[in-house]
């Protein structure tokens, strides 16, 4: 089966699955390295410059730590560590399975719409509040 034609000057999509799959190989890596640090295998920094200077967790503490947990199916653990992330990447592993079926049916996913300006400004709010939720949580918890 052939691709359809794109005008001349068009934009290519942008593949989105392969991305998430990519996405979702590097988070394991993160969490693979903190597991190795746990068994003296290798070292990481203990502490986190954005809270030494502040005294804040930054909005990405717990981030590995949830990986990590996740990697163990600790599912609670790792929402407990940083939700969002813990969220993120449970997705991020879904779309990966998704994109390895569809890849190996040889089926195509219909591309997603492109939202206007205006639904564009509103997911990046949402995102931005998602972030702020959840760095609201990170400090009330520490």
């Amino acid at each position: 089966m052939e691709a359809p034609a794109r005008a001349p000057g068009a934009a290519a999509p942008i593949p989105i699955l392969p991305i998430l799959g990519v996405s979702t190989l590097l988070a394991a890596v993160a969490a693979r390295l903190h597991l190795l640090s746990l068994a003296g295998g290798i070292h990481l920094p203990l502490f986190c410059p954005f809270r030494q200077i502040t005294g804040w967790p930054c909005p990405t503490c717990g981030s590995t730590r949830a990986l990590a947990a996740l990697t163990q199916g600790r599912l609670i653990e790792a929402l407990s560590f940083n939700p969002l992330v813990a969220a993120v990447a449970l997705f991020l592993v879904a779309a990966a399975m998704v994109s390895l079926a569809c890849r190996s049916l040889h089926v195509e996913l219909p591309a997603p719409p492109r939202p206007g300006p205006a639904l564009s400004r509103l997911l990046r709010a949402g995102a931005l509040g998602l972030i702020l939720v959840n760095w609201s949580f990170l400090i009330l918890r520490s």
